[in-house]
């Protein structure tokens, strides 16, 4: 059962259950069966799929624009999550925000980026069994990148921020897809 949206019935499901591979079928309340005629391919982990009634089609909407809302969904948590982590590691965010944003800029860039192209070439199960290496991979240049680009304290100290924060904001990032994945997926 969904939720009437203008015109539209609204269905929604989480990320997990739903298969790579799928038809919609629809039982109307008198008992009519109505499926899909294609069959969609998912191709993000945020993916939103169209049914036309009418002619009943699907169609999945652009893995770029999927890509584009992940990043941005994604990008801006990590800065807030990180940057709290920062100031709490004693860092002038005010003196280290350039070196600060443009690293977790690449790596985040990055991180999307495997993660799609594993969901696309090989599907969800392939960018889940990606995701944690290369979070350690993340981990380790960003520690590299702020043990060299932050301007204040030690080296040790440096690193030690790069470690508990990218620990921390991969905990939470799986603690919202678990409990909240409609923001991810």
């Amino acid at each position: 059962i969904g939720k009437k949206d203008g015109e539209n019935m609204v269905h929604s499901f989480s990320y997990i259950g739903v298969p790579d591979r799928f038809k919609i079928i629809i039982v109307t309340s008198d008992g009519e069966t109505i499926v899909s005629e294609n069959i969609i391919e998912r191709k993000a982990f945020k993916s939103k799929v169209y049914f036309d009634y009418n002619t009943k089609k699907l169609k999945e909407t652009s893995i770029v624009l999927a890509y584009i809302m992940q990043f941005l969904a994604t990008y801006p948590a990590t800065l807030l999550i990180e940057s709290l982590i920062l100031i709490l590691f004693g860092f002038s965010l005010k003196k280290n925000w350039k070196s600060f944003v443009l690293i977790n800029l690449i790596t985040q860039i990055l991180l999307t980026f495997i993660i799609f192209g594993a969901m696309y070439k090989q599907g969800s199960m392939a960018a889940i069994f990606f995701y944690i290496p290369f979070e350690i991979i993340i981990l380790i240049i960003e520690a590299k990148l702020f043990k060299k680009y932050l301007l204040e304290h030690s080296e040790s100290r440096r690193v030690a921020f790069a470690i508990v924060a990218n620990i921390v904001s991969f905990l939470i990032g799986a603690a919202a897809m678990i409990f909240l994945p409609e923001l991810y997926f």
